[in-house]
């Protein structure tokens, strides 16, 4: 039974520390588990996507919830 729940590889894991640690930074070393999880998932979403984060149109819906809880916008 002990053989049927090891994993066949730590591939899978390995991927996730090293994204975790192009995430984690020196200088973001005090992220939150919940904030360090959403990254990750926000990453991967947009990877399944095919888009990077620089092209990424936003739906009109999410740009006027933010409007409403924003009152200006930094652009880079």
């Amino acid at each position: 039974m002990e053989c049927l729940i090891l994993p066949w590889s730590n591939a899978e894991i390995e991927r996730i520390f090293s994204q975790i640690k192009i995430v984690k930074t020196p200088l973001r070393n005090r992220l939150s588990d919940k904030m360090l999880d959403s990254l990750l998932a926000i990453r991967c979403a947009l990877k399944r996507l095919g888009v990077c984060c620089q092209n990424y149109d936003f739906p009109e819906s999410v740009l006027r919830e933010i409007g409403k809880t924003m009152n200006s916008y930094i652009y880079f």
